[in-house]
């Protein structure tokens, strides 16, 4: 077997970090020998690789009904639009915003709530064909992740939900008891 390139092991290192299949890794890396450098990576590491199908784009559009991930996703996918339109690699910029994401939500977070690699990655491989756009908010000006299988008129705004989600929790109890007057000493 051939020798990979430092650069490639170490881009195979992260990606395996991140739990993406080695199907995947051979797509995003590339060297013949891709996937069995990543299947060894495993092995060694004593992670079991992710095995099946990449995710479809009908599993993201259910991960879209928690608001959770929806803000996450938009999140990603916005860094990820700019960070194209700045002229980035698509590879690079995949990674790049995968390694923030992490960076900013893994710690105390069980993995199995995180938005995984190759879900991100059918979400990106969308944004590159333009199956996925950024629609803006007519309320509030943010924007928002559209697939090819949400309407505009399907979903609501992630940041206007997120604000009155937090309004509904912030505002008083309305039927809660008035509070007790002061015993006099």
């Amino acid at each position: 077997m051939a020798v990979l390139p430092p650069e490639q092991i170490t881009s195979i290192r992260e990606l395996v970090s991140f739990r993406a299949r080695p199907a995947t890794i051979a797509q995003l890396v590339p060297h013949q020998y891709a996937e069995i450098a990543a299947r060894r990576m495993y092995e060694t590491s004593d992670l079991r690789a992710p095995g099946g199908t990449q995710p479809s784009c009908k599993q993201v559009v259910l991960m879209y009904r928690s608001l959770t991930y929806r803000a996450n996703l938009n999140s990603l996918y916005t860094q990820f639009s700019d960070l194209r339109s700045a002229g980035v690699a698509f590879e690079s910029a995949l990674v790049v915003v995968y390694r923030l994401y992490r960076r900013k939500t893994a710690f105390g977070t069980d993995e199995k709530q995180l938005i995984s690699f190759d879900h991100w990655y059918v979400v990106a491989l969308e944004i590159e064909t333009r199956e996925s756009r950024l629609h803006r908010c007519a309320s509030c000006g943010s924007r928002n992740l559209l697939t090819k299988h949400i309407s505009v008129t399907s979903i609501d705004c992630v940041f206007c939900d997120l604000l009155a989600t937090a309004n509904r929790k912030a505002a008083p109890k309305v039927d809660a008891a008035p509070p007790r007057p002061a015993k006099a000493a």
